[in-house]
């Protein structure tokens, strides 16, 4: 990283015969105290091509340098009283940071019990669904947080009745099924085992014959065959 002289707030430096000046809001770091705020400040500058020397360190350090006028220096000191040049450029950074966080996240984060985790994996709703994440944030008032160095988190268990709320809303076949399943886990079969091969049959009929088959009618297809054992199971039959 450049070497240089802080005059009160600005940062000053020289790089091929230029004065060049920045400060602490045009700088960020992974193990720093800079958040959304740095990050979108430097696209700021990167997009109005005021940038001209970029300086990176170790640990994903940047530091931008822009020349050294008395225009600049006039930006750089709004930064004093107001530390961002343009609010939903920051917005769409935190946007971002908050998009890569769930990128690596599932639906295990919730904290959900083992069964609402397997049906929900069997309905191919592994991944998170981002309308419902985004409805759950909204009726619970909890938000995804930046923390310093550009990272983030959210409370996702706080989110969990919520998001599964949402998502039943959005899957009917999720409740159909939730409700199988406790009631198999209590020994008694919401249904005879008949029902069970009398949908079977009629479904895969239905199915075979070209008719489209409902969320509902293909989650209880899927699971019919495999509920018939678990309550053969249970019974003894």
């Amino acid at each position: 990283m450049l070497e240089y002289k802080t005059n009160e707030f600005i940062h000053e430096t020289e790089l091929d015969g230029q004065k060049l000046i920045s400060c602490d809001y045009i700088q960020y770091g992974d193990y720093d105290s800079s958040c959304a705020i740095e990050r979108a400040n430097v696209r700021y500058l990167e997009e109005k091509e005021l940038i001209e020397y970029k300086d990176h360190g170790g640990y994903g350090s940047v530091k931008a340098w822009i020349l050294d006028t008395e225009e600049n220096r006039e930006s750089l000191g709004v930064l004093q009283n107001y530390p961002c040049f343009d609010d939903e450029l920051v917005s769409q950074v935190e946007t971002e940071i908050e998009d890569e966080y769930l990128s690596n996240e599932d639906i295990r984060c919730f904290g959900f019990n083992i069964w609402t985790n397997e049906v929900l994996q069997d309905l191919d709703l592994y991944s998170i669904d981002r309308a419902c994440y985004e409805q759950a944030k909204e009726k619970t008032n909890e938000y995804f947080r930046v923390e310093s160095g550009g990272s983030g988190y959210i409370e996702f268990k706080r989110l969990a009745s919520a998001y599964l709320e949402a998502l039943k809303a959005k899957h009917p076949a999720i409740d159909i099924i939730l409700n199988i399943r406790e009631k198999l886990q209590m020994d008694l079969p919401p249904f005879p085992i008949n029902f069970y091969y009398g949908a079977a049959d009629m479904l895969q009929h239905y199915d075979a014959t070209g008719n489209a088959l409902t969320e509902v009618e293909r989650a209880l297809l899927l699971y019919c065959e495999e509920l018939e054992s678990i309550i053969e199971g249970v019974k003894g039959i």
